[in-house]
């Protein structure tokens, strides 16, 4: 089932930046889970929902340095990082338009979250320009 926008609270899209990569977290063929700066330059962890012709769905929370560490060292599960506080999802456009809600797990749905219990694998981490 492809994600659709919901019937939720907008976000100012000013808000979300630019959503380039500061930090690799996991890839397969694609980027799914990254580090970015959002507009006043907090760290959200950003993650690969849903792809979609012409436009991807991203979910956005916030990253702090604790968080980060516990995904790194495998102690804290992919969703569980995700769902703990606030999320937004972007819907980005390959044009680069942006869109974006305030969301719960419950509105995004087992299919567009990480498996229960998955753990990020170290090995796929990298900096972007730099590995």
């Amino acid at each position: 089932m492809s994600l659709t926008a919901p019937n939720t609270s907008t976000v100012p899209v000013e808000w979300i930046g630019d959503l380039s990569p500061t930090l690799v977290l996991d890839e397969d063929i694609v980027v799914r889970l990254w580090l970015v700066r959002n507009a006043i330059g907090q760290e959200m962890l950003a993650y690969l929902a849903d792809e979609q012709p012409g436009e991807d769905w991203i979910v956005l929370s916030p990253a702090g340095p604790n968080l980060v560490a516990s995904l790194k060292d495998g102690t804290l599960p992919l969703r569980d990082a995700l769902t703990a506080t606030w999320m937004w999802l972007v819907r980005r456009t390959h044009e680069g338009t942006l869109s974006a809600w305030s969301v719960d797990a419950a509105t995004l749905g087992d299919l567009h979250l990480p498996r229960l219990g998955a753990r990020l694998h170290w090995q796929h981490v990298r900096r972007p320009g730099v590995d």
